[in-house]
């Protein structure tokens, strides 16, 4: 039956079982763990409670004795016994409200009947205290045995009260222990339902645990056994599947792998006599393209050399080109500077040549001061001639500035002709550097042209030796191809023996497996002719390189 289930649909069904039964537990735990609860909270709400009121109507009776006893003990202070009495007071109302809160609380007659007994047997206490504090108070006792003496009266009612309040606590113990009791059996009870359900749970685990695991296992142990079988070799076997479930899905995979393994070992038999007989054509023709491929190396490796040599020479074109491009640019540069000194040297004497036409006009201002001086010893002359013998003296003068005027007049003229000679030489020596000047600029450039021509001529032979270093390295990189694919070569001709060893050794191999009839539809395996083709066709294309 369970053959008929998916493995998960069985596992899914053991859960569910177990997962109704843990709900059972669950429920039965829960319902007691309610009822425990409840009977803990009623504990704790109204058992508790009344214990702890008979707690303090105990607690507080005996506070109202202590006030009492220290009232009468103090009773000559009169402050002190009033405080006590404050305090007895105080302590009154309160056992009063505790007791008539736990009288409308409680749970039974009996409980109420207890409460009522000790609210009369407080007032009867309280009635006769205040009676003998009365009398303490307008001074009728001498000392405290005669207070006391005079409250014997009233310590039935004290008496009372404080056997009411144990008979209070004695009931409220009762009542725990009843709580204490009932809790214990709610215990027990869900205990032995937890217990029941609990074995129940265990036993249809286990159950289903063994039914489930047997219907696993053994399926899986005859998947095993043919698994181990195919190991051995042994490919034609009859596999018997039943059921639906995932192990039979195994045991049909198993099936149609044995098939697959059975025709796939037959083709690799068929395949290996094939790449035996194809190896020996695949090393002879390793051999023949190995031989072209060190020929070729060696032509590569003399075009090398060859380009090396070339490159060479190109790069020292190229370091003569750079070393005339430098001179020229040097000449450029001198050329540069000497064109600045002549045009330096052309401003120097055009300065010259003004210099010189302001001492013309200097010396025409003296050509006329001499002028003008002449007239002037002139005159004097002929008023010193007018004077007689007084202006002989400075008519002699007179005659003697004449004199100095006209050597002035003769000086201006001989600087103004020196000027004049001078003014147009060095107009002649200006035009004379002018032109200097222009055939510089004209060297400049052409010396300029020359270093433009000598560094395109530079630059195209440092591309030329660029090109003819990425030439040399393409060749170093196609011989070392070469070298490589000889390399390559010599390693399948090797591959070729090996293969041809390996598809012996493989024929061997696959002998050893029991394989059942190649069936119809089995893949047609390359005959070594074909085989042969594909190799000889990278042989065909190596010849032109």
């Amino acid at each position: 039956m369970l053959q008929r289930l998916t493995i998960g649909a069985r596992l899914a069904l053991a859960f569910s079982l177990l997962a109704l039964l843990l709900l059972a537990i669950s429920t039965i735990g829960f319902r007691g763990l309610q009822q425990v609860k409840s009977t803990a909270v009623e504990t704790l709400e109204i058992d508790a409670a009344i214990a702890l009121d008979a707690s303090r109507v105990q607690l507080l009776a005996l506070q109202l004795r202590r006030y009492e006893k220290d009232a009468f003990i103090n009773f000559a202070e009169a402050e002190r016994h009033a405080s006590y009495r404050d305090r007895w007071q105080d302590a009154r109302e309160r056992l009063a409200a505790t007791l008539s809160t736990a009288r409308e609380q409680a749970p039974s007659d009996e409980l109420q009947a207890l409460y009522l007994e000790a609210e009369a047997a407080l007032e009867e206490y309280a009635t006769g205290f205040l009676a003998i504090y009365r009398r303490l108070s307008d001074g009728e006792f001498a000392t405290t045995a005669a207070v006391n003496q005079a409250f014997d009266e009233h310590k039935d009612a004290v008496y009372h009260l404080s056997d009411t309040a144990g008979a209070i606590g004695e009931r409220a113990e009762a009542h725990m222990a009843t709580a204490r009791q009932a809790i214990d059996v709610s215990h027990a009870t869900a205990l032995r339902w937890l217990l029941s359900v609990a074995a129940l749970a265990l036993g249809a685990a286990a159950l289903l645990s063994l039914l489930i695991t047997r219907s696993i296992v053994t399926p899986l142990g005859q998947a095993l056994a043919i698994t181990e079988r195919v190991a051995e070799g042994d490919l034609d076997q009859t596999i018997q599947v039943h059921g639906r479930d995932e192990t039979a899905r195994l045991l049909n995979a198993l099936q149609h792998m044995t098939r697959s393994l059975s025709s796939l070992v037959a083709s690799i038999r068929q395949a290996g006599e094939s790449v035996h007989g194809n190896a020996d054509e695949i090393a002879h023709g390793s051999h023949a393209l190995a031989a072209r491929t060190e020929q070729q190396a060696s032509a590569l490796q003399q075009s090398a050399a060859s380009m090396e040599e070339i490159t060479s020479s190109v790069a020292q074109n190229a370091d003569s080109t750079r070393e005339a491009d430098d001179l020229a640019e040097e000449a450029t540069v001198r050329t540069r500077v000497s064109n600045e000194t002549v045009s330096r040297s052309v401003t120097q004497i055009q300065e010259v040549v003004a210099d010189a036409a302001r001492m013309d006009s200097i010396i025409e201002t003296i050509d006329t001061i001499a002028f003008q001086t002449n007239i002037l010893a002139l005159n004097a002359s002929v008023e010193a001639a007018q004077a007689g013998d007084k202006g002989r003296g400075f008519a002699v003068v007179a005659s003697e500035v004449r004199a100095l005027a006209s050597r002035s007049a003769d000086a201006a003229g001989e600087i103004r002709k020196l000027l004049d000679t001078t003014r147009r030489q060095l107009e002649a020596c200006a035009d004379q550097v002018l032109q200097s000047g222009q055939s510089m600029s004209d060297t400049t450039t052409s010396i300029e042209r020359l270093g433009a021509v000598v560094t395109r001529i530079g630059a195209a032979t440092r591309e030329q030796a660029d090109g003819l270093t990425q030439i040399g390295t393409a060749v170093a990189e196609l011989d070392s191809t070469t070298q490589q694919n000889a390399g390559m070569v010599q390693s399948t001709s090797q591959a070729a023996i090996t293969l041809k060893r390996q598809a012996e050794a493989l024929t061997a191999m696959v002998a050893r497996f029991r394989v059942a009839e190649a069936p119809a539809g089995a893949p047609a395996i390359a005959a070594p002719a074909t085989i042969a083709a594909s190799t000889r066709r990278p042989e065909a294309s190596a010849e032109p390189a």
